[in-house]
């Protein structure tokens, strides 16, 4: 290893990065262990029954506009993940109110500034989550 001497410049290869993420390197065996014990099988099957009971109730809402997702096909990808705008309403102000209710969502535009899709509401299902919520 080279030493920084007095007046030069540090290099890049000689500064440590930080401390490691230790954390989520020791819960990365628990998470395994716990998908391992559900099943892959089964956390597609609950994430495909909570997506279907999710789309069902929000297509009772007047105008709402369903992003791409499992709404338009018939097949495992997506689920777990809805988007929706209901026009007339801005998707911030749409997840304020519905965080006010203890649903939380995310809102705008998810990363993709560059999408003619707009802002939307995103709800992220997992195994956990109920029909109640």
């Amino acid at each position: 290893m080279t030493d920084v001497g007095a007046g030069s410049s540090p290099r890049p290869e000689l500064l440590e990065s930080g401390t490691q993420n230790y954390a989520g390197i020791l819960a990365l065996g628990s998470a395994i262990t716990y998908i391992d014990e559900i099943g892959i099988t089964a956390i597609e099957k609950r994430l495909e029954e909570l997506s279907a009971y999710l789309l069902t109730k929000l297509a009772e809402v007047s105008g709402i506009k369903f992003l791409p997702g499992p709404y338009y096909c018939d097949c495992s990808d997506g689920n777990g993940i809805v988007s929706f705008n209901v026009p007339g309403v801005p998707a911030n102000e749409l997840g304020f109110i519905l965080s006010q209710h203890g649903v939380l969502v995310r809102a705008e535009d998810h990363c993709s500034a560059s999408s003619d899709l707009g802002d939307s509401v995103r709800v992220s299902l997992n195994i956990y989550n109920t029909e109640a919520e």
